[in-house]
């Protein structure tokens, strides 16, 4: 029997745009891999967390093939846990910076603009990023 991918599912996540989605491996009308794969192939922006059973290489390696950002192991412990949370953060800064930068205008005026106000901060820590 071919699994196929739950409808509603994807036309919940299409209206919601989530920018967090975390699922199993195993769920009934599809896999957490499968979701992943139709999740990025048609929204660019979402940080997808899989969590699995399954130790082997070859789900590992699925999984960054269908573009999913973290692969934990069950079962979860509160240190895991709160291990996760701290990744999930790091991944939706990182998701919001790229959003940012792929919003810009890339007018040469809006460009100018940036770069003058970055020079003008004087940060060291933003100062790089921004270029």
């Amino acid at each position: 029997m071919t699994k196929t991918v739950s409808p509603e599912a994807l036309e919940i996540a299409r209206r919601e745009k989530p920018e967090l989605v975390i699922t199993d491996v195993k769920m009934p009308l599809m896999t957490g891999l499968e979701l992943a794969r139709h999740l990025n192939s048609s929204m660019m922006d979402v940080c997808v967390i899989l969590l699995s059973e399954h130790s082997d290489f070859p789900y590992v390696r699925e999984a960054l093939q269908c573009g999913v950002h973290e692969y934990i192991l069950k079962p979860l412990t509160g240190e895991k846990l709160r291990e996760i949370a701290e990744k999930i953060a790091q991944a939706m800064a990182e998701l919001e910076k790229r959003r940012y930068y792929t919003s810009i205008n890339t007018d040469r005026a809006n460009i100018q603009a940036i770069i003058r106000e970055a020079l003008e901060s004087a940060d060291e820590e933003t100062l790089p990023a921004t270029f």
